[in-house]
């Protein structure tokens, strides 16, 4: 498929300091996209102008004691390989295409901050997202035995969330960080076709989520390194994803008066980074879904520091680029 996008944006910030304790940042971006794609038995085009505003306030109690209070509307565009209609066997019975007809989806967020030195301890956000990507399973029209994965823009999802982030400074020789996420989900979508007309989903969820790592300085130089996350049960699209998580372990040795540093990583050491997932709204259908990927993995690594300690880095510079380069997904 030949596909070309064409993207103008304009914008406009806002900042203004109220004495020593209040700040305001506002902004404004209008974006117009153009696009068309040419395959080898469909052609479509699209042409769309959408404004997203966004807002934050910064209020400082004390210097160690704040609040964030933040709003935005954003834009997720549909990657380049959920466009591609081309077709990817997955087994005998099942494969998996793109929807050339797939169109961005908007959300609109707030979020409310309370910070400690700079950082938030705890998130309490609300979204609410239009025209959601929503991965579905249809029969195959030229094999009624086969089915296939795409994606369409069928759900309309208010999420939310409470997150909880803490460093767990627990002695000289032991320190480390805890990630905790709570999740209520309202998902609605319409899954109707002419055989099942109005079918419609409308359900609410919880989930929970969390990432801990800590560090313990060992003597003669070595540091231990434990990490780990956990998801459990949600819902992607027409799937029930299973509960799963993993645990990595890693060793590092400093030797050469710190510049350098010598270390092996084992990633998922329990074997239990796997996803399994159930469609539950195809009528009909019943798919049990188990994927596995090289997720036990054993890193070697050596990194030398040159130079000054006291030299600055580098100043990252962020551009519209990234955006972009997510929409390309990997393997």
């Amino acid at each position: 498929m030949d596909y070309t996008e064409r993207t103008n944006a304009a914008y406009i910030n806002y900042n203004r300091a109220f004495g020593k304790k209040l700040n305001v940042q506002a902004g404004l971006r209008m974006e117009n996209t153009d696009y068309k794609g040419v395959g080898m038995d469909t052609t479509f085009t699209n042409n769309y102008t959408e404004l997203f505003p966004s807002a934050a306030i910064t209020y400082t109690f004390t210097p160690k004691v704040g609040l964030n209070v933040t709003y935005s509307r954003r834009i997720d565009r549909p990657s380049y390989q959920d466009l591609n209609p081309f077709e990817n066997k997955l087994d005998e019975l099942t494969y998996q295409k793109g929807n050339p007809m797939l169109l961005p989806q908007f959300t609109n967020s707030f979020e409310i901050s309370p910070t400690y030195g700079g950082y938030p301890v705890m998130t309490f956000g609300i979204s609410h997202t239009k025209d959601v990507f929503t991965q579905i399973l249809k029969r195959d029209v030229r094999d009624t035995r086969a089915t296939f994965i795409t994606q369409e823009n069928l759900a309309d999802q208010k999420n939310y969330t409470l997150s909880i982030n803490a460093p767990t400074p627990i002695a000289k020789w032991w320190d480390g960080f805890v990630s905790l996420t709570g999740l209520r989900s309202h998902f609605r979508a319409d899954f109707s076709t002419p055989e099942t007309p109005n079918f419609i989903v409308d359900q609410s969820f919880n989930a929970f989520n969390g990432y801990a790592e800590q560090n313990f300085k060992l003597p003669y130089g070595f540091g231990l390194q434990v990490s780990g996350w956990y998801n459990s049960r949600s819902f992607w699209g027409t799937l029930r994803s299973a509960p799963q998580g993993a645990m990595d372990v890693g060793l590092q040795k400093k030797i050469l008066k710190d510049k350098d540093e010598i270390g092996v990583r084992v990633g998922a050491i329990l074997g239990t980074a796997v996803c399994t997932g159930e469609n539950l709204f195809t009528p009909g259908l019943r798919l049990v879904a188990n994927v596995t990927w090289e997720s036990q993995t054993v890193t070697l690594n050596f990194s030398y520091r040159f130079g000054s300690n006291d030299v600055k880095a580098a100043r990252q510079r962020k551009t519209g680029l990234e955006d972009e380069k997510n929409r390309v997904k990997g393997k």
